[in-house]
């Protein structure tokens, strides 16, 4: 009978086979892993530039003829500024309701009014004086008249007297006595002293008339006026206070006329047009007012008389005028102000923004694909150009980039849409 078993040395080589597959396995995926990182960490191709050089911006020149602004600020000041003070001393018995810190008043409006009583009865004193002067004089014309009569009938006796004397003693000179000499001479210093008289009433007259125009002018300075259009700063008076001659009632400044002061270096005078036989340079000043800003139009009327010690700045003197400006709100005191100035015009000048000077007085230039220094000579400065006469030509290009590390003759590249100069300039405010 045969047997069914089958031969058990089949079954025990199959975990082995299937322990040599897994290693395997194992082995290849490392060495893929592997393989993989190693590529991972290969680094990319690196493309030389360095030929190329570094990428700038630049302008292309041109001339122009351009005129000399000059930005510059200054603090409003009253053009006319003083201390109200009465002429005549008294009680106050009246104030002007603009009488206050602020307050605005027009030429003639009576600010203060004084007690006049004593002064009106000095009125019509003087004017008694002047009444009693006229009379004197009046007197004094009576005398001479009757002093002149009396002298015409002396005179007349005296011709009488002496053509009977001689007609009695023909050729012989009658006496004094004859001739009524000594009647005479009396007559005559009587008209005189009549006349000396009427001088002394009619000096009277004046007089009287002096003392008559003093007291009235006393008695129209119990009303204190203004003697301009303006505004009141300060103020120390109220009805019923004595106030004395001198005394300070108010501090006002007129609002007709503003002042601004402005310091500049020589070098922006020599742009000026400051004629003083001829018209006044016109000035831009702006400002805010109540957080509106306003332009207004001032003209520069002269310079100051030295130079300052320490900035060696001279001050330039505006006046803003009211009828200049008559739709703005008026410039008040102390505010801070910028003023624009128009200066002479300079022709076939390249301007530039001021980003583009270094060292003072280079300029960098694209040429052909390399950097090169130009000295140039540079006319004017403001806050956002230069302005060059010498050292470039037209169609140049300036570079206006910055080059960490630059050196003579370096290749750099340029963009190929360049910036027009007006641009350029505009930008500069951004990068100041």
């Amino acid at each position: 009978m045969m047997s069914n078993e089958k031969p058990k040395s089949t079954n025990k080589t199959a975990p082995i086979v299937l322990t040599i597959v897994g290693c395997a396995a194992i082995v290849g995926a490392g060495v893929s892993i592997n393989y993989a990182l190693k590529e991972l960490k290969r680094q990319p191709e690196q493309k030389d530039v360095s030929r190329e050089g570094p990428l700038v911006e630049t302008v292309l020149t041109r001339t122009e003829s351009l005129p000399v602004m000059i930005h510059t600020n200054g603090q409003v000041v009253p053009r006319v500024q003083i201390n109200l003070v009465p002429e005549v001393s008294g009680k106050v018995t009246a104030v002007h309701p603009s009488m206050t810190v602020g307050g605005t008043f027009r030429t003639g409006d009576v600010l203060v009014t004084i007690d006049a009583s004593d002064y009106e009865l000095a009125v019509a004193r003087a004017k008694a004086g002047v009444d009693q002067a006229h009379s004197a004089v009046g007197q004094a014309r009576a005398q001479i008249a009757t002093a002149e009569t009396a002298l015409q009938q002396e005179e007349a006796e005296a011709a009488i007297s002496i053509e009977e004397w001689n007609q009695l003693n023909p050729g012989t000179t009658p006496p004094p006595l004859v001739a009524r000499t000594p009647q005479v001479n009396a007559a005559r210093a009587a008209v005189a002293s009549a006349k000396a008289q009427l001088a002394s009433a009619e000096a009277m007259v004046k007089s009287a008339f002096t003392t008559l125009a003093d007291a009235e002018l006393d008695l129209a300075r119990t009303e204190v006026a203004a003697p301009f259009n303006g505004r009141v700063l300060s103020e120390s008076v109220d009805i019923g206070q004595f106030v004395s001659t001198g005394m300070t009632l108010a501090h006002v400044y007129g609002s007709d006329e503003a002042k601004i002061t402005v310091p500049l270096e020589q070098r922006q005078l020599r742009w000026l047009s400051l004629d003083p036989n001829g018209p006044a340079m016109t000035v831009r000043v702006t400002g805010s007012v109540n957080g509106n800003t306003h332009t207004w139009i001032g003209r520069a009327v002269r310079t100051a008389g030295e130079v300052d010690a320490r900035s060696r700045m001279t001050d330039l003197i505006i006046e803003v005028k009211r009828e200049d400006n008559a739709d703005l709100p008026p410039l008040v005191p102390g505010m801070f102000v910028e003023v624009d100035l128009t200066g002479r015009t300079v022709d076939n000048v390249i301007r530039l923004p001021r980003r583009a000077l270094h060292d003072g007085d280079t300029i960098w230039i694209y040429n052909e694909g390399k950097l090169n220094y130009r000295s140039v000579s540079v006319t004017h400065t403001d806050r956002e150009s230069l302005w060059i006469t010498t050292g470039l030509e037209p169609d140049e290009r300036v570079i206006i980039s910055p080059i960490d590390a630059h050196t003579e003759g370096m290749t750099i590249r340029f963009q190929a849409t360049e910036q027009a100069v007006d641009t350029a300039v505009a930008a500069q405010e951004g990068v100041r």
